[in-house]
């Protein structure tokens, strides 16, 4: 499991951010794309008192504009690289042509989403609010935590959960939970999967809670307005947190591992009779390249399981290897979803044994 940052640094960042971010409702008739020094940047527009404000782009708000313009990703990202003043032209031009309010979210002098008026702003600030004074009260183990351009993770484990999934083979249940403040994602608590011999995660795509940021629509047509926290607000999202909290302490108090160790038993028992076979239908129905594909299968072989929790182990083992932790979560949700699926359910097996 990629490590990422330890609890405490986690917890600094996430109050740097909520000291920092600033958030705008702007009718994109006041929104202007520029360029400076071939870098794209936005500029938003107070004609009342001819006053202008400047961004940079991030990765995720270049995704977000291209898709709300309607412009296809691939020709904007050329503009970007290649024609920045040609993506000036066109960026401005759908920005303009049909003027609509949006929420633009900032952080660090960075344009880092562009949401609809009525997304609601569910915050990392507030969900570690919710949840870390109920894990301190645990046996909780962060095993990885991070906060990147694109969402929040916490992942950990609980060593009073523990069980042998074969003779000297230990797993610990935990939590994965997850927030998105620039929208790719809801807020989501999820269980974990720990096998500490090799430090292996897997998330169960079995949320506990999920919910989606969409609330009341701010704002008034033809201006741009700087959002603050309502009271009204901060009372809707205190309700919500204390949701969070109440799922976080039923999680730890109740049977989750019993449940856990039926599914794990299962996989076990799903044989792998053909590996290079099942590792290629599985990784082209889950897009995984054929690189990705050999380094799970040399995983999967040097393990010598070959069982659907052999398979999840690979694909966990295999997400240690690269740099982007949202990709490496990602994998580990695909191992997860390997482990937990009934053999009923799992057709590349079956495509690939027979």
């Amino acid at each position: 499991m990629m490590q990422g940052r330890n609890i405490q640094e986690l917890a600094m960042e996430v109050k740097r951010m909520e000291e920092t971010k600033r958030d705008f409702i702007a009718d994109t008739s006041l929104v202007d794309a520029v360029v400076v020094d071939r870098a794209p940047a936005i500029s938003l527009r107070v004609p009342e008192i001819d006053y202008s404000e400047r961004f940079g782009m991030t990765d995720v708000f270049h995704q977000q504009i291209s898709s709300n313009l309607g412009i296809p990703y691939k020709y904007y990202n050329r503009m970007v690289q290649e024609a920045p003043n040609l993506w000036m032209y066109n960026v401005n031009h759908w920005l303009h042509e049909k003027p609509e309010r949006k929420m633009i979210r900032t952080l660090d002098g960075n344009a880092r989403a562009m949401r609809s008026p009525g997304y609601r702003r569910l915050d990392n600030y507030g969900l570690m609010g919710a949840i870390l004074p109920v894990l301190a009260k645990t046996d909780m183990i962060v095993r990885s935590a991070e906060v990147t351009e694109r969402k929040l993770w916490l992942k950990a484990s609980f060593p009073s959960k523990s069980f042998e999934v074969k003779k000297g083979d230990v797993v610990e249940i935990g939590l994965a939970i997850s927030n998105s403040e620039v929208g790719l994602g809801y807020v989501r608590v999820d269980p974990l999967v720990m096998r500490l011999v090799c430090l292996n995660g897997a998330v169960i795509n079995d949320a506990a809670i999920k919910q989606i940021h969409v609330g009341r629509a701010d704002g008034q047509d033809g201006v741009i307005q700087e959002l603050l926290s309502s009271k009204t607000q901060s009372l809707e999202d205190a309700a919500f947190w204390s949701k969070v909290r109440d799922v976080v302490e039923a999680f730890v108090g109740n049977g989750h591992g019993d449940r856990m160790r039926e599914k794990i038993e299962r996989s076990l028992g799903l044989e792998i009779k053909k590996p290079e076979a099942t590792v290629k239908v599985m990784a082209k129905e889950n897009g995984l390249g054929d690189q990705e594909a050999d380094s799970i299968l040399g995983y999967l072989i040097s393990g010598g399981d070959l069982s659907a929790w052999g398979l999840g182990q690979a694909v966990s083992r295999f997400s240690q290897d690269g740099h982007d932790y949202d990709r490496a979560t990602q994998l580990e949700h695909l191992a997860g979803n390997i482990i937990t699926l009934p053999q009923s359910e799992w057709k590349f097996l079956e495509e690939a044994n027979n």
